[in-house]
């Protein structure tokens, strides 16, 4: 089980080879093990002492090849185990051949089953390398499966969000990279049960770092991600076999009403256009607020993410594409970057302002979710579905609120037109704030139990009722109150629960919510007109019903509802 992270071009290799007698012209047929053969010592015709054959290459000849390519595996590693902390991931390399040629790219994770075999290095040259003692493994594969893809869903997934189906798909194919045990599935039970599931989710975020609600609140969202979008040559059929009642919902929604011709919870776009439904964000601020923390624990939440730092010297190809020659053929191979590797997962990049060289490597990526490549011959398409989640430091240490955020960072409009969240993190002193702030960090290492405190932001004590939670903002609603215990999730629960409700969870957005949205983009269009400001596109509109969609799969709903949207307008 790895990530496909180099694959060679496709070659012939021979399984029989032809012998023709150099004299009287018959022909011999050797079998070919592992690309290895002999000449024959002599020729089978009687009478015939000539010892020189010659392999017949022509078309109708008894010469039989077959498609051979080699591919590069690396394992994957779980942070969350201490034994594999800082461990630099082995790598394996795999031969395939016949029907299993081309059926994986860069950036792929497989299960592959094979033959573990051992083949001469080749390090040195001449008689030194014939003498060689050092042998490397690779693996003879018999069988490759793609895991972790989002895409493979059955048509019967539909009603898979609610709790009735939780049994039912507790054993997912083997195309799929997360697999549910019981235990799991009754915590995804018991989280629906939580009367303000997105606040315990939030506070459960990066729980080191003290506040930023709304910050960790978007970071969550692009995890969640939106409903997917698939390109369709013709119309979808109206009235799809979506019937199930969603349970989940409050209220007795059903998600099945609306005929959107999709299947498996995805929506067939006309006309052969993919629109994307990972959601982008980009966090700016002043150092040590902790940012590069919260990105970590994005990485760590994601059933999927790569980790990268911009100030390691992270080039163009190192994001998304490189072509390597390999030592033996001299051919290209292509070789994933961060970007590839990170296919339907989160790529969080740090340091994001060291790399203003290479930003516009990152233009397609993060719209069309692509990398296209055309060198040295080689002209071919990546998937790159991901989220890019983004920390930067302004230019000059601190962050000038009398320029743009494009000033700040260097930055050009167009790539910063492709995030959906930017939030700014700004150090301003403030008594109380610093005071919580250090309760808090002498509590992570004391070991003091805060939560009985009183938090900063909210001198109000109880909980908030239900008319009050309807009626204040989406900030107050996550801020801790103060004597409120909220118990954190554990990792790897939580890194569960977003992948089931990336994978059953698929909403829609309700005519309410709609209006929500589309209110909100005019009035941004208006004042856009009458102050010159960052452009406002139709990608903002996007981007609200995407994090819309997340907000509510967050929460186990069918429905994008007007909260929902509200909670949206507020964040952005």
């Amino acid at each position: 089980h790895g990530t496909v992270i180099r694959t060679s071009p496709i070659r012939p290799l021979l399984v029989e080879a032809s012998f023709k007698c150099n004299k009287c012209n018959v022909e011999q047929t050797i079998p070919i093990i592992d690309g290895k053969f002999t000449s024959p010592t002599k020729c089978i015709r009687s009478g015939c002492r000539s010892k020189i054959f010659i392999i017949d290459k022509s078309a109708g000849g008894n010469t039989k090849t077959i498609n051979w390519q080699k591919i590069r595996l690396q394992e994957k590693i779980d942070d969350s185990k201490r034994s594999d902390q800082g461990r630099v991931p082995r790598t394996v390399e795999a031969e395939l051949v016949s029907d299993l040629v081309d059926s994986v790219v860069p950036g792929d994770v497989v299960n592959l089953t094979g033959i573990v075999k051992v083949v001469q290095s080749n390090e040195g040259m001449g008689a030194r390398n014939k003498q060689n003692s050092m042998y490397v493994l690779y693996i003879d594969a018999n069988s490759i499966n793609k895991s972790g893809s989002e895409n493979n869903n059955d048509s019967d997934d539909q009603g898979d969000s609610t709790m009735d189906g939780l049994y039912k798909n507790s054993s997912m194919s083997n195309k799929e990279d997360v697999h549910f045990t019981q235990k799991e599935l009754e915590f995804v039970r018991a989280i629906f049960k939580e009367p303000n599931i997105f606040k315990l989710l939030v506070h459960s975020f990066c729980p080191s770092i003290f506040g930023h609600e709304m910050v960790k609140a978007g970071l969550l969202l692009s995890l969640f991600g939106g409903r997917k979008r698939v390109p369709s040559d013709h119309h979808a059929p109206s009235g799809g076999n979506d019937e199930s009642t969603n349970t989940l919902s409050n209220g007795g929604q059903n998600g099945g009403n609306n005929n959107t011709g999709s299947t498996g919870g995805f929506i067939n776009q006309p006309g052969g256009i993919s629109i994307r439904s990972d959601a982008h964000v980009l966090v700016v601020g002043d150092p040590g607020l902790g940012k590069s923390q919260m990105l970590s624990s994005a990485v760590n939440i994601a059933p999927r993410g790569v980790y990268v730092c911009g100030s390691s010297g992270v080039s163009a190809n190192g994001l998304t594409v490189t072509l390597v020659r390999e030592s033996g053929s001299g051919d290209f191979a292509l070789e994933a970057g961060a970007l590839v590797l990170s296919d339907q997962g989160c790529c969080c990049i740090d340091e994001f302002d060291k790399i203003t060289s290479d930003h516009c490597a990152l233009l397609e990526a993060m719209e069309q979710q692509t990398v296209s490549i055309a060198k040295a011959g080689i002209i071919c398409s990546l998937p790159a579905r991901t989220s890019v989640i983004a920390a930067a430091n302004p230019i000059h240490g601190h962050y000038n609120k009398a320029k743009s955020v494009a000033e700040n960072l260097k930055m050009n409009s167009a790539l910063l037109s492709r995030f959906d969240l930017i939030f700014i993190l700004l150090d301003k002193p403030d008594a109380d704030l610093d005071m919580y702030l250090s309760e808090h960090v002498m509590a992570l290492h004391s070991g003091i139990d805060q939560s009985t405190r009183n938090t900063w932001g909210n001198q109000q004590s109880g909980s908030l009722s239900q008319d009050e939670a309807l009626e204040s903002s989406l900030k107050v609603r996550l801020m801790k109150r103060p004597g409120e215990l909220i118990d954190p999730i554990p990792v790897n629960l939580l890194r569960k629960y977003v992948a089931y409700c990336r994978k059953y969870v698929h909403p829609r957005i309700s005519e309410k919510a709609a209006d929500v949205i589309q209110t909100f983009y005019l009035n941004l269009r208006k004042k856009h007109q009458e102050i010159d400001s960052t452009p406002i596109t139709t990608r903002q509109i996007e981007a609200m019903i995407r994090l819309s969609e997340a907000r509510a799969r967050a929460e186990l709903r069918e429905e994008v509802t007007e909260r929902d949207a509200a909670d949206i307008v507020e964040l952005m």
